[in-house]
């Protein structure tokens, strides 16, 4: 006579399966809608106010020609001199040397 020793068969869990399959199609679901449906709502989440207000001011246009030509920068006056300084205040000939 033969004996037979077989091991047990694991049945399968189609319920914890079909669970992880659910989590896995409700993550993927909402990463679709996220980043390729409504990528503001990213945006919206991620960008603090600093930044926000930093892009808008970088949307600003600049146009040198209407500053220069304005009434405001043409009354503009200096009233401070500027120094030039003479050969002798300019430095040495070798700064590594003592004086």
């Amino acid at each position: 006579m033969a004996i037979v020793i077989e091991g047990e068969k694991k049945s399968v869990d189609w319920g914890f399966i079909l669970g992880i399959l659910s989590i896995v199609g409700i993550i993927g679901v909402a990463i679709v809608y996220l980043f390729f449906v409504n990528p503001e709502t990213v945006q919206q989440l991620t960008t603090t106010p600093d930044q926000q207000r930093l892009s808008e001011f970088s949307k600003t246009k600049l146009r040198p020609e209407e500053i220069l030509n304005s009434a405001e920068f043409q009354s503009l006056r200096t009233t401070a001199t500027i120094p030039v300084p003479s050969e002798g205040e300019i430095g040495k000939v070798n700064p590594l040397l003592p004086q």
